[in-house]
């Protein structure tokens, strides 16, 4: 009989990890790589681990001793929503008979205006998921983890996340009040991104002040983790700087294969056999790459007025961005539709026929040579900028799949997911506290 502990992300209240106990069922000794959960009782233990099921969630488990022999579980109450929870919220979902009633009315233009609203619904509607995952956090820190405030902010978090399905969203008034109370606070420094990736404030937004967490509630655990964190961080950068690669390496030469080998062809044929024909097809591609990712720095350039970007220039609601944090002003939803334009136009933009390359290989000659100029343009940002380089993000955004596919492409058809002699590295060993680092 052993104990172990199991939670479910994004624990945001204290239910949502439990130390259990695990036994030895001879007849279920078949299954492998799935947790078997017992039916008596209450309740589900699924259930207790943020509102899961057992429709295929993935639960975590933590076997090492000093932790699960040392984890006390939390009262069962954080497992429910607060007492009274229902009042703060509204049901937006209609029956399709109470559609159908609307709409036998209307003409038929009205009836899919009327359709579309319905559908578009939890498109169109303003997201608060995150903000109410940032105010749990900041609750968690200055209140604590087990706070009434905390309880009711992380439940208000579960149910903006579950509410496109669901229909169930908080009310705008209670929305207003939550975000004045906590609209001048930041998220504490431990949780923070570091300030090179955080987006640039506004000068029209509110300046915010670091949360404090008083002395009672004692070290929060980020607080004590995250400078031995930086310390292994550094650690393991001595050791793969001590690997000999080149960690400023102007490519990847992996990502730039596809690009490099059409054009050694393109100039080939052209220099031993005069035909320009492929040479044409290539620049080509190269020209709609580069406009194409104009348009995405069109995205977040101060300036809208020379943004090659048609996209840029019409921004949300039809007006431009006029500063380059509007972007980030944006409600989730819309950046994320401004980003999938982008990367809608480099799939199905290029129309041009092409003889000397196949539909294939004219992919991955795109994806790839999306990498290079990008790594072009971080170069020049690098030179402009006195060192800093640019993000590489939109070949990513663009390309991903088939970038990631070129660096995992290994021979006979196999893919290698880690590159030796990454590999050993990133596992960290078990012995860490007992060498005294922590």
């Amino acid at each position: 009989m052993t104990f172990f502990e199991i939670f479910r992300n994004p624990i945001k209240t204290p239910s949502d990890a439990r130390r259990v106990k695990a036994v030895d069922y001879p007849q279920l000794r078949e299954f492998t790589d799935v947790l078997l959960f017992s039916i008596n009782g209450e309740r589900s233990q699924a259930s207790i681990l943020a509102g899961g099921d057992y429709d295929g969630d993935t639960i975590c488990m933590i076997a090492e001793p000093r932790l699960v022999n040392t984890f006390t579980n939390s009262s069962l109450k954080f497992a429910d929503p607060p007492a009274g929870f229902n009042v703060h919220l509204e049901t937006a979902a209609r029956s399709g008979h109470e559609i159908l009633n609307t709409i036998s009315s209307l003409n038929e233009a009205e009836s899919i205006r009327e359709l579309q609203m319905v559908l578009l619904d939890t498109v169109t509607r303003e997201d608060h998921c995150g903000s109410y995952s940032n105010m749990s956090d900041i609750a968690t820190y200055i209140h604590g983890y087990d706070s009434a405030k905390t309880h009711y902010l992380s439940y208000m978090h579960f149910n903006e996340l579950d509410a496109a399905k669901s229909g169930v969203r908080v009310k705008k008034a209670v929305w207003k009040k939550d975000r004045e109370e906590f609209r001048h606070l930041d998220q504490p420094a431990c949780m923070r991104k570091p300030e090179s990736k955080r987006p640039r404030r506004s000068e029209t937004q509110l300046e915010k002040e670091e949360p404090q967490r008083p002395q009672y509630l004692g070290p929060f655990v980020l607080d004590v983790l995250n400078p031995f964190a930086k310390k292994q961080e550094e650690l393991y950068s001595k050791l793969i700087e001590k690997l000999a690669i080149d960690e400023d390496a102007d490519y990847d030469l992996a990502l730039l294969q596809p690009f490099l080998s059409a054009d050694h062809r393109a100039n080939e044929l052209q220099r031993d056999e005069g035909h320009v024909g492929m040479s044409h097809e290539l620049k080509g591609i190269k020209i709609f790459v580069k406009s194409n990712r104009e348009a995405w720095r069109g995205l977040f350039e101060e300036d809208k007025s020379n943004a090659g970007s048609q996209l840029a220039q019409t921004g949300s609601q039809g007006s431009a961005f006029s500063r380059a944090s509007d972007f980030f002003r944006l409600p989730k939803a819309a950046r994320i539709q401004a980003k999938r334009e982008i990367s809608d136009a480099f799939w199905n933009g290029f129309t041009s026929q092409l003889k000397h390359f196949s539909e294939g290989e004219a992919r991955r000659v795109m994806c790839s040579y999306a990498y290079y100029h990008a790594r072009e343009k971080a170069r020049e940002s690098a030179a402009r900028e006195g060192g800093r380089e640019g993000s590489l993000a939109y070949a990513f955004v663009v390309a991903f799949k088939v970038l990631a596919g070129l660096k995992g492409e290994g021979h006979d058809g196999v893919y290698w997911t880690f590159v030796e002699p990454f590999h050993d590295l990133m596992v960290p060993r078990r012995n860490l506290r007992d060498e005294g680092r922590l």
